[in-house]
């Protein structure tokens, strides 16, 4: 019977938690792996057993697994019916799955869960980057603008938003007052996510902060790869990587940053002294 997913016996005192709240109890990452093995053996023997993949999506989506989270979400979707957010749930996941990028299935199934909800936040905010993608910056204006309009003013994700529009205008040739490049030059640059935005994303779900800083992040690095930048946004970068927890990354932008003010001994002071800083 498929209750068997939901009531894993095996843990001393645990005997009749749901899955779903036992696999997110923190207890531990040791015991939520055992969970989700007996879970995945369950599975592998019930593959039609919707409600069980629906369970572990999430479960997969904290760690960080996107491609076996995108998976679940879908075949949940399939399963148990294309409901709004479950359609949302499986373009995110696809989106995270493909380092950012907003590829043809998850379009779709972000533009159905819109047709059916227009209240979806994510949904929007993906469509608009997919519109970014695609080179279609007009476009774009129009839906970061319009995403804007369904927010509040205390909105956390709003000041990211604003920041991509202000990028999208430019590209667009529809910004009215400083291009990009001139407001980049300013205290208030567009330079990736601030220590303020940071701070703000923390109110997001796990899910949503990863994907709004990981996005963020990586408009940053690009630009700096291709155009270069200051030594403070190289800095940035590498904190923004090592918020993101990926010291690897960091570690690489570091060297980057290193050989782009190669021969610059006060450029190449500070970042010693991030490096010290981070402990990388």
């Amino acid at each position: 019977m498929c209750t068997a997913l939901y009531l894993i016996y095996g843990s001393p005192g645990l005997p009749d938690q749901p899955l779903g709240a036992r696999l997110n109890a923190p207890d531990g990452s040791q015991r939520v792996e055992a969970l989700v093995a007996k879970v995945e053996t369950r599975l592998r023997d019930h593959p039609d057993d919707g409600r069980g993949w629906e369970v572990v999506a999430p479960v997969y989506l904290r760690q960080r697994r996107f491609a076996d989270a995108a998976n679940a979400f879908g075949k949940a979707a399939r399963l148990l019916g294309e409901t709004p957010q479950r359609l949302v749930d499986y373009g995110n996941a696809l989106v995270l799955a493909n380092n950012g990028l907003v590829v043809e299935p998850a379009r779709k199934a972000l533009e159905k869960a819109l047709a059916a909800d227009a209240s979806l936040i994510r949904a929007h905010f993906w469509l608009a980057v997919a519109k970014e993608q695609n080179g279609q910056f007009v476009q774009a204006v129009e839906a970061w603008r319009k995403l804007l309009a369904k927010g509040k003013d205390s909105a956390p994700w709003r000041k990211a938003v604003e920041q991509r529009l202000a990028v999208a205008e430019t590209k667009a040739g529809t910004r009215k007052d400083k291009p990009v490049t001139e407001v980049a030059s300013g205290s208030d640059a567009l330079k990736g996510p601030s220590q303020e935005e940071v701070a703000a994303a923390r109110e997001m779900t796990a899910t949503d902060r990863s994907a709004m800083i990981k996005q963020m992040v990586s408009g940053l690095a690009e630009r700096l790869r291709s155009d270069g930048g200051s030594v403070d946004e190289w800095q940035r970068l590498v904190r923004s990587y090592m918020v993101l927890e990926d010291k690897q990354a960091a570690a690489k932008a570091l060297s980057e940053a290193r050989g782009a003010f190669k021969d610059d001994p006060k450029a190449l002071a500070a970042l010693a002294s991030l490096a010290t800083s981070l402990g990388i």
